[in-house]
């Protein structure tokens, strides 16, 4: 038996006198259990006996209660998104503020509110609290209890790097040289109208006629023999301009200008004598790329090739046209490619994140986001391992096909990125040799263009009549070196 003193004893005697006077006076007997009392307790309930406690105590109860639901609050904040804190027991809607709530369903059956059908979002605004009225439960709505999703990105500046580099916040292998391969194709689209290209918009000094001569139609890809399709202009200020877009800007290497393919001799005595290729940044400020001066033409449907040093990006390009064939000017087709570049890489490499920490509320790991560049038939392959105390890692297990992760779950995580290359045929033309590229070649009258290139087998050249011969008729001479022949099998004369 414990031995406690008088004094204690008769105090713990008046505080249980207290008690039984506040909450239930008269109450006295013998009781199997705590139940048994209770319910007789109730039975003698006082009417109104919330009254008999000091609002003192009540305040202190609830502020109390906020001060639990408040740490518990900051506790879970990192696994949970609760933020909010809400007094109420939700038995009936008078806690709600109707009028500063909106969204909102009340669930008097399940004594809750939730986001009304339809809804994205809800406000929800309680009522002022009044500890005067029946006593106030303190719930948490479960419908503000969700699980937090947080994500963690890995350092790519730091790691275990082999044969990869990190461009503009991406992997990929490393870089192991480059090789320019001719021109790209065109990087104009064919165009059916100035509005068919989100991007891509075709201007021009003028236009003489707005449907079949059409700034866009020089970029339509389409002149088929016969056509009367061109671009042309009679205005004293003559270009054609292309505005590739903000964000789409382009260095080109190479453009190309073709008349009409029309069966008369407008086709190629309007088009651009002499003319500057230029390209800007800004439409205002033009830096000259190309200068020709006095070009000739000489049937329709010819295609020339201008390849240009640059290797400048621009948003605008246009051809400035200072000297026309004629009084007007038709352009049947242009054309601008940039520099095709071929990239070699590493036959593989890998990437090897640090350690990434989860956190204490950590609860469990959904996927692998990728961020990866590698060149076409490259195999990549994703890994993770995970440790619970950040010491002893599993093996690096590859994450599944849907990205989802196949290692045991952990706190403590890293990833490995393997990336093997694939070998890849780059073909690239470099010239079709027809005529018209006879201006990126030295003159050589030995070499023929027209669509292959061969060395010519036919000279002709004009002869001379002999002023020394003096007997009757004309003696007419040429001189042939022989040296520049490996062998001379006929010789004519017309």
């Amino acid at each position: 038996m414990d031995i406690i003193s008088l004094s204690k004893a008769m105090k713990a005697k008046n505080k249980m006198k207290g008690v039984s006077d506040r909450l239930g006076s008269g109450v006295q007997d013998v009781f199997a259990d705590m139940d048994d009392r209770l319910v007789e307790l109730e039975s003698h309930k006082i009417p109104n006996a919330i009254e008999l406690v000091s609002d003192l105590e009540a305040v202190t109860a609830a502020n109390m209660n906020k001060h639990s639901l408040r740490m518990n609050t900051i506790v879970n904040q990192n696994r949970f998104s609760l933020t909010d804190l809400i007094l109420d027991d939700f038995g009936d809607s008078t806690g709600i503020d109707a009028a500063k709530s909106n969204g909102y369903q009340y669930d008097a059956a399940g004594k809750k509110v939730v986001i009304g059908a339809g809804q994205a979002q809800a406000t929800v605004v309680t009522t002022a609290e009044s500890l005067s009225a029946d006593p106030i439960a303190v719930v948490v709505s479960l419908a503000t209890n969700e699980q937090k999703t947080d994500s963690q990105d890995a350092d790519l500046v730091g790691g275990v790097k082999t044969n990869v580099d990190v461009m503009n916040g991406q992997i990929q292998l490393h870089v192991t040289g480059s090789q320019v391969f001719g021109y790209t194709s065109d990087v104009v689209p064919a165009l059916t109208g100035n509005l068919n290209d989100p991007q891509i918009k075709i201007s021009a000094s003028g236009e003489y006629n707005t449907t079949t001569h059409a700034a866009w139609r020089a970029f339509s890809d389409n002149v088929p023999l016969g056509s009367d399709y061109c671009w042309e202009t009679t205005t004293v200020a003559r270009w054609l301009m292309v505005d590739f877009g903000a964000g789409n800007e382009k260095a080109i290497a190479q453009y190309t200008l073709q008349t009409r393919n029309l069966n008369s001799s407008l086709s190629y005595n309007t088009m651009p004598k002499s003319w500057t290729f230029e390209g800007s940044a800004d439409n205002a400020n033009w830096t000259v790329l190309d200068t020709r001066v006095n070009e000739s033409w000489t049937t329709y449907g010819q295609k020339r090739m201008y390849p240009i040093s640059n290797t400048s990006k621009y948003r605008y390009y246009r051809i400035n046209i200072t000297v026309p064939s004629s009084g007007s000017v038709m352009i049947g087709q242009m054309e601008l490619m940039e520099s095709g570049v071929q990239y070699f890489y590493a036959p593989s490499g890998s990437y090897e994140t640090p350690v990434i920490d989860l956190g204490s509320n950590y609860k469990s790991f959904v996927n692998v986001g990728k961020s990866v560049v590698v060149p076409a038939g490259t195999a990549m392959t994703i890994s993770t391992a995970t440790s619970s105390d950040g010491g002893v890692f599993s093996d690096f297990m590859p994450i599944n096909s849907d990205g989802t992760i196949a290692s045991p779950a952990g706190r403590y995580i890293k990833m490995k990125v393997d990336m093997v290359a694939g070998s890849v045929i780059q073909n690239s033309i470099l010239n079709d040799f027809t005529a018209g590229e006879s201006v990126q070649f030295q003159d050589d009258n030995r070499v023929v263009l027209d669509g292959s290139a061969y060395l010519r087998t036919l000279y002709k050249d004009a002869m001379t009549a002999d002023a020394d011969y003096v007997e009757g008729g004309t003696v007419l001479r040429k001189v042939i070196d022989k040296s520049a022949f490996k062998v001379i099998e006929r010789i004519g004369v017309e």
